[in-house]
């Protein structure tokens, strides 16, 4: 038993020299943790964010495209229905006649 009991008290005595450095480090890891924790939490509500902001963007660009659909229907519109026959007129090619270059 005298043998078990130097033994333990070396290990002791070893722990002694290395327990000091080892609470640190762990009070040091949980400062960390609680860090990397918050960043966590707060990089995810920036993603949210960003999704939200692409949301509110595609909107934009969806309420910007039919402002100028109703823009082109309305400028459609004004042009005198003889016009806008003649117009497409011009644009369908004739049966039979061959476009040249």
């Amino acid at each position: 038993m005298m043998n078990a009991g130097k033994k333990r008290e070396e290990a002791l005595a070893m722990l002694d020299k290395f327990f000091p450095r080892l609470e640190a480090h762990l009070g040091q890891v949980k400062k960390y943790q609680a860090t990397i924790d918050y960043l966590m939490q707060e990089n995810d509500g920036l993603k949210e964010k960003v999704k939200d902001e692409n949301s509110v963007k595609r909107q934009l660009e969806a309420a910007k495209l039919k402002q100028e659909n109703e823009q082109l229907r309305q400028f459609i519109s004004k042009i005198p229905p003889e016009m806008r026959r003649e117009i497409q007129q011009r644009q369908t090619p004739q049966k039979g006649r061959v476009e040249r270059d």
